[in-house]
This record gives C-alpha cells, sequence and structure tokens, in this order.
C-alpha cells in the first residue's frame, strides 16, 4: 500500500482529492504515523436547505489498512460573505497543528509492530 499511497498522494494528484465541486487552493505529500498521506486547502459551495454557504477546509488524509482515513477542519458562511478567507487564515496555522494530534493506537500495539 506504501507504493499505492505515493502514487494517491503525489503532487500532481493532489487536486484529484478535493471533492466534487471544490477548488484546490493549496497541499502537500507527507506522513501520518508514518502512512503516506497528505494536506489540502480547497474552497467548497454547499447547498442545503434551499441556502448556499461557502466553506474553507483544511484535511488531512492518509492511508491506513487499506482505508482512507480524514480529520477536515474548516470556516463557513454565506456565499459571497468576503471575511470568510481572512477567517479561514486565522485558524490554519490550527487546523494544521492538529493534524500533529492523529495517533493511530493499534497500530503501535504490541500485535502490529
Amino acid at each position: 500500500l506504501v507504493g499505492i499511497g505515493n502514487d494517491v498522494f503525489s503532487p500532481s494528484n493532489l487536486k484529484d482529492l478535493v471533492p466534487p465541486g471544490g477548488k484546490f487552493i493549496d497541499g502537500k505529500p507527507t506522513l501520518y504515523e508514518d502512512e503516506p498521506g497528505a494536506w489540502l486547502v480547497y474552497t467548497n459551495d454547499v447547498e442545503r436547505a434551499g441556502m448556499t454557504a461557502a466553506g474553507y477546509n483544511f484535511q488531512h488524509i492518509f492511508l491506513y489498512s487499506g482505508k482512507f482515513i480524514t480529520l477536515q477542519c474548516g470556516v463557513g458562511g454565506a456565499t459571497g460573505d468576503n471575511r470568510i478567507p481572512k477567517l479561514f487564515e486565522e485558524y490554519r496555522q490550527l487546523f494544521q497543528h492538529m493534524g500533529n494530534t492523529i495517533v493511530v493506537h493499534n497500530k503501535w500495539t504490541h500485535n502490529n509492530r
């Protein structure tokens, strides 16, 4: 799976990890718990109950045991609200640091070493 992860999370493929309708802003391959992954920043508009909201998202994504694991953080508001990008920047460092809190507990148990 490491080879697959390296392909999936190659810089040229990161834009493909953004959900449909989203716009890739930034991202980089990295490791989580020594497993291949990436962090992504993207925007997306979501329609629900007749309203449209704009979102700025920071997503941590990695492969473990044949599954994609994600942690997504974001801010949002009314579409067209020009305060959303600034608000995201205020939280971006926190969102990035949250990736350092990811621990796959069963990876480090005696039976999985």
